[in-house]
């Protein structure tokens, strides 16, 4: 293992802290702004059409992203290749929606916006080889410039379509918003990838065959996640009205920003950190412990927040008509609790060459989802389509934690122990924002802005509290990471410091 890796990787987490905020901040600006000009009709049809795409673009998937990053020879050759193979399955995409996308509901709502939303599949191949040359050359300050130039340029136009459009045609700011971040991710991701590893056109077929058997489970596990990430939205679509899945749409937009927040950080820095270390399984073990502990603390902490302030905040903040939505905040926000516990064990498979685990949960994963989507649709409209997500994630991480058990060597309880900080904390905060909120009642009756900031600090407060009080030195020592990420600190290791660093 490299000595300076731990520099990498804080210095990594420290861009993409800075990417994700920053991207978040803006989208959130942008969101708000387009919540009070759309309505859930506007929301409703971009997410039946997106689901289409959304599923025919897995299922011609090749996890090009991944087999870049864990890639150790012939680099410029699976780079090159790669980009060929994504070009050519793109063409394959768009064919496959025009023979299926007339037998959708997304087609009968819309079918124009069915055809221009299928231009994503031409727009992500450069932007998917690009990332992983940044991802595998731990350029994330490249990957930053990306990502923040075309979430501002793209949010911007979607703004300005939303206000010139007349009403009933306003969902295509949010598809050509989209569709351009697309396009200047993937030309400024060419522009700053590194000279010798820039997407060019060129193809080796014995290099393709070696990416095409590597991602042969990469692929199938796309599959089932494009199927299980979206079959939730199909049934409300078929069997309750586009306004329903409108409201779904708007609430995983805002709780999506925040369930994506760790996976962003840790997730894109993970996958670099466990190829290094693929063979030393105790330093294996060690890292993957760590970096779950600390996404662990960053998503309870946000999402539980999200869910104890969800019925103050979204009336407060949000036009009235999106009231409804405030239980369907609630059960994504705790479906998107639960994913963060195991967020980065998907990276963690493909990093040490065993993909076919990811393709194995994702069948369990679709599987409940299957069963208990149509019922729990019915039952409960969009809230029971967040439920059945939910159901089937506890599934999914019982069955991942004797997965984890057997790749990094360890017994289950060890493991279960990683989240026990991010528990403790959590139950410190709820009990501090429910005290704060018996008390805001009784005072004012209503609460506004300042008792909802007030809550806001008042959580936060008594979650880094609950840390101190139970977990002191994980207290001092997320301390220590936010100090070296600010100061970028390089001073010169010893080997006893190296091997701490190294979880040794």
């Amino acid at each position: 293992m490299p000595d300076g890796l731990r520099e990498k990787a804080i210095s990594g987490a420290k861009w993409r802290a800075l990417a994700t905020y920053a991207s978040q901040g803006i989208q959130a600006v942008g969101a708000y702004i387009l919540a009070g000009l759309l309505d859930k009709r506007d929301y409703g049809l971009m997410a039946a059409a997106m689901a289409v795409v959304t599923i025919i673009r897995g299922c011609t998937s090749l996890g090009m992203h991944y087999a870049i990053v864990q890639r150790r020879d012939r680099v410029r050759e699976a780079v090159d290749t790669g980009l060929v193979l994504l070009l050519a399955t793109a063409v394959l995409s768009y064919l496959v929606l025009a023979a299926a996308g007339p037998f959708s509901q997304a087609y009968a709502l819309d079918r124009a916006l069915l055809w221009a939303l299928g231009l994503l599949f031409f727009l992500r191949p450069v932007a998917v080889v690009a990332d992983g040359v940044f991802h595998r050359e731990f350029r994330f300050r490249a990957l930053f410039a990306v990502e923040f130039i075309s979430v501002l340029l793209g949010t911007a136009l979607a703004i300005v379509l939303a206000l010139v459009l007349p009403q009933g045609q306003r969902h295509w700011a949010l598809a050509v918003g989209g569709l351009s971040r697309e396009l200047l991710h993937s030309v400024l991701g060419w522009l700053l990838c590194p000279t010798g590893l820039r997407p060019r056109l060129r193809f080796n077929w014995p290099v393709a065959k070696e990416l095409l058997h590597y991602t042969k489970y990469l692929w199938a596990a796309t599959v089932v996640m494009a199927l299980y990430g979206n079959i939730e939205r199909l049934a409300l679509a078929e069997f309750l009205t586009v306004g329903a899945l409108g409201l779904y749409h708007f609430a995983t937009i805002w709780v999506g920003g925040v369930g994506w927040v760790s996976e962003a950080i840790f997730g894109s820095v993970s996958i670099s950190v466990y190829a290094r270390v693929q063979d030393d399984v105790p330093r294996l073990r060690a890292s993957y412990c760590r970096i779950v502990r600390l996404s662990a603390l960053l998503s309870t902490g946000l999402l539980g927040g999200l869910v104890l302030l969800a019925p103050e905040a979204v009336p407060l903040v949000f036009p009235v008509r999106w009231l409804p939505s405030v239980p369907i905040f609630q059960m994504l926000g705790l479906f998107y609790l639960v994913r963060a516990v195991d967020t980065t064990t998907g990276q963690l498979y493909v990093s040490v060459g065993k993909p076919k685990y990811n393709l194995y949960l994702g069948v369990v994963n679709l599987v409940a989802v299957a069963a208990t989507v149509v019922p729990l649709v019915l039952w409960q409209g969009a809230v029971g389509a967040a439920m059945c997500l939910l159901i089937a994630r506890l599934v999914t991480m019982a069955c991942n934690a004797f997965v984890l058990r057997r790749v990094l060597q360890c017994p289950l309880k060890p493991l279960l122990r990683v989240v026990t900080p991010a528990l403790k904390a959590a139950l410190v905060m709820a009990l501090a924002v429910c005290g704060g909120l018996v008390v805001a009642y009784r005072q004012w009756g209503l609460i506004g802005w300042l008792p909802l900031g007030g809550l806001v600090v008042l959580g936060a407060v008594g979650y880094a509290a609950g840390l101190f009080f139970f977990e002191r030195e994980l207290f001092w020592e997320v301390l220590g990471l936010l100090r070296d990420a600010l100061r970028r600190q390089r001073k010169p290791k010893g080997e006893e410091q190296i091997g701490k660093d190294c979880g040794v």
